[in-house]
């Protein structure tokens, strides 16, 4: 889509998330989130975009379940010193910081939801400037202020370069799996 306030119109774009006609974009190096309701045919800008530091790398998740675009929930992660959790409750035009991850991440590289919906517990790999890959655990992503536990470091989890997690099931059987890179071995729970 264009942008009115760059020279050329153009925008580049860091993540995008789509549910139906309901489409979430953070663009790239000013962490500013735009939303559209009609399938991309026009967007807005967020009256309130995510205070999560994530102006260069950071993502857009929307929680599992339908995203509408009046009480959809979503999430952004931002990387860099102060790296932060924020979360819409209104289909992305309003963001709050709920909180703060780790002050150490390089990059947040994927984020997953178990397909528990009541309370949203959620699963984040990060990478440390430098260092190790983190897998992080919090019980409740809806909670008003996250807490997030360290799991462990892809090393002492023995993995080699975690890449993303997916989840497969329903609120009584749930498998995660994790894919790790160099031999893109897949480890489930």
């Amino acid at each position: 889509f264009e942008h009115p306030d760059t020279p050329n119109g153009d925008v580049d774009l860091g993540t995008v998330e789509v549910s139906g006609y309901n489409i979430l974009v953070k663009e790239w190096g000013t962490g500013i989130v735009w939303r559209s309701t009609d399938g991309g045919g026009t967007f807005e800008q967020a009256e309130r975009s995510p205070a999560d530091g994530g102006m260069y790398w950071g993502h857009l998740y929307m929680a599992p379940g339908e995203f509408d675009a009046e009480t959809g929930v979503a999430y952004s992660t931002g990387v860099g010193p102060n790296s932060a959790f924020s979360r819409t409750t209104n289909g992305g035009d309003t963001w709050s910081g709920i909180s703060y991850i780790d002050t150490d991440i390089d990059e947040l590289i994927d984020m997953g939801f178990s397909p528990v919906t009541s309370s949203q517990p959620a699963y984040l790999i990060t990478e440390e400037d430098g260092g190790p890959e983190s897998l992080w655990y919090t019980a409740d992503a809806t909670a008003d202020d996250v807490q997030w536990i360290r799991i462990g470091t892809d090393d002492s989890l023995g993995f080699n370069h975690m890449a993303e997690i997916e989840f497969v099931g329903d609120s009584t059987d749930i498998a995660m799996f994790v894919v790790a890179g160099g031999n893109f071995e897949i480890w489930k729970s």
